[in-house]
């Protein structure tokens, strides 16, 4: 493990505490201190150290754990978790929401993976790879049933604001959603990347550097 592997770590522990497994969140963040201390004498970073530091002081269920009424499946997280991974390199981003769309087979009222794939049909547009009028559609569609499932789910109001921005540029809406989602998930780095991409758009680039340090 390299030290700017941390970044990828931290996604997958964030992936885990989305995906409702507290305690694979933790347990990973555990494994990677250990590791990062036992090859390079290093602590992770604050922003890493804040996720398992909320889970930890957060012991009331979330929304989506009382919805589900205990975990998700085994294999609808493992689905999950590799769409995460393979979305967040970009250039594989229709191999992640293959996986994403198979974890959505086999639960279709898993909302993290409604949520990743509405970010991931707007990235696959970005890209040139899907239709913008087509993408629109897909991608508020699936934003929109990620909030009904959980509206207490940070990602899906991310993922809301990220349609209002690229696709109708609908600046109030947008910002109103961000905010609802970094307050759901503070520690979300999709959450304050996209938000410094709408700062920066709407000409607020002191607030959007702000935001994409805290995104690192």
């Amino acid at each position: 493990m390299r030290p700017c592997d941390e970044t990828i770590c931290r996604r997958l522990i964030e992936a885990l505490a989305a995906a409702g497994d507290r305690a694979g969140a933790l347990t990973e963040y555990e494994r990677f201190a250990r590791q990062l201390g036992d090859e390079y004498g290093l602590s992770p970073s604050a922003r890493t150290r804040a996720i398992p530091e909320a889970l930890r002081h957060d012991r009331t269920p979330g929304p989506s754990e009382t919805r589900r009424q205990g975990r998700p499946h085994p294999a609808v997280v493992e689905a999950f978790l590799k769409g995460r991974y393979f979305t967040s390199t970009v250039v594989e981003t229709a191999r992640g929401l293959e996986h994403l769309q198979a974890a959505l087979e086999r639960d279709p009222a898993y909302a993290p993976a409604h949520a990743a794939t509405a970010l991931s049909i707007v990235n696959l547009a970005l890209l040139g790879h899907l239709p913008p009028a087509d993408a629109r559609v897909r991608a508020e569609g699936a934003a929109r049933r990620a909030a009904d499932l959980d509206s207490g789910l940070g990602e899906a109001h991310t993922a809301l604001a990220t349609v209002a921005m690229m696709f109708d540029w609908d600046w109030i809406r947008a910002e109103r959603e961000f905010r609802i989602g970094i307050s759901c998930n503070p520690n979300s780095s999709d959450a304050h990347t996209y938000y410094y991409q709408f700062l920066c758009a709407v000409g607020r680039p002191d607030e959007g550097v702000a935001e994409a340090q805290v995104a690192q």
